[in-house]
């Protein structure tokens, strides 16, 4: 009996150890539980925020960065090309520009060269243009007395000009007169041809001249005027086949001749004459037979032969034409 007591007292001792071990296990085990999932619940948070979290931001991190450095390198590459381009084009404006400047240069040079030849030739100019200088003011100066020359002389021009003139004047009057002279003639062999209607008609041509010669020569006009009523009478004496036709148509020719010939003409010797120049012959005018009238017809005096005088020292005479000589049928 005895030894059944202790064994159930030991196995009682042992159950309440083994209880009391399995509860402080137990304890231990729901106080490490609890530790535990304290610190899961605050140490995976924590965790999570102090490394995954800064883990990840940094791979999104890395991840830009790689994706902004290959912008960065696709750049870097584009504006490299574009610099290496553009070195490439200042490179050859470069060279350009030291051609450029070479040519320069040498035009530089040759602009010195011409500008001293041009220094040289100015100079030589500045003497040449002292020398013309004085050239030209000598020639003013004897251009100066060449115009007063010119002056003198135009002068005398103007003076030989007029005398040279009414020297013409007269000759054409005096050209005229003879023409008059001529008509005449022209009047007195139509009378001989028996042909009274032309004669009277040559009269108007005779008329004429003496009109020109008026206006050619106005200091003959004094004369003239009663010429040219008297030649009006004779074509009325023409007309009406008077006997005095042949008288006044005399007259009229010697006056004419008088007047177309001027005096120192008509009265010079004929040793006074130029050397040379033809002497006029003036023959008288053959008097026509008068008309089967019983009438007989005067004949009038012969005018004497004119003899051109020689020049006047220093001024040219100028000699009338004298017209020829008609060669009549005697009477």
């Amino acid at each position: 009996m005895t030894a059944t007591q202790p064994s159930s007292g030991n196995t009682f001792g042992r159950a309440v150890g083994t209880f009391f071990k399995f509860l402080l296990r137990l304890i231990f085990v729901i106080v490490l539980g609890v530790l535990i999932g304290a610190a899961l619940y605050f140490g995976v948070p924590w965790v999570y925020h102090t490394f995954v979290r800064p883990v990840q931001e940094n791979t999104a991190r890395v991840t830009a960065l790689e994706q902004r450095l290959t912008q960065e390198q696709t750049r870097a590459q584009a504006d490299l090309q574009s610099l290496e381009e553009r070195v490439t084009t200042l490179e050859a404006a470069l060279q350009e520009a030291r051609d450029a400047a070479a040519a320069r240069d040498e035009a530089l040079t040759a602009q010195s060269e011409a500008l001293r030849a041009a220094d040289a030739r100015l100079a030589t100019l500045e003497k040449e243009l002292l020398q013309a200088e004085a050239e030209v003011k000598a020639e003013a100066d004897s251009l100066t007395e060449l115009q007063a020359e010119l002056e003198v002389l135009q002068g005398l021009v103007v003076e030989n000009t007029a005398a040279v003139s009414q020297q013409v004047g007269e000759v054409e009057g005096r050209v005229a007169l003879l023409q008059t002279a001529q008509d005449l003639l022209r009047v007195r062999l139509l009378l001989l041809e028996k042909d009274p209607r032309a004669a009277a008609e040559a009269t108007t041509l005779a008329v004429a001249h003496l009109e020109r010669a008026r206006a050619l020569a106005p200091d003959l006009d004094a004369a003239i005027t009663p010429l040219q009523a008297r030649l009006s009478d004779l074509r009325a004496l023409i007309e009406e086949g008077s006997f005095r036709v042949g008288l006044e148509l005399e007259a009229l020719w010697a006056e004419v001749m008088e007047l177309a010939l001027p005096a120192p003409v008509l009265e010079t010797a004929p040793a006074a004459a130029v050397p040379g120049a033809p002497t006029p012959a003036i023959s008288p005018i053959s008097t026509p037979t008068a008309p089967a009238t019983g009438r007989a017809t005067p004949t009038p005096a012969t005018p004497p032969t004119p003899t051109p005088t020689a020049p006047a020292a220093g001024r040219a005479t100028p000699t009338p034409a004298t017209p020829p000589t008609p060669m009549l049928p005697a009477p």
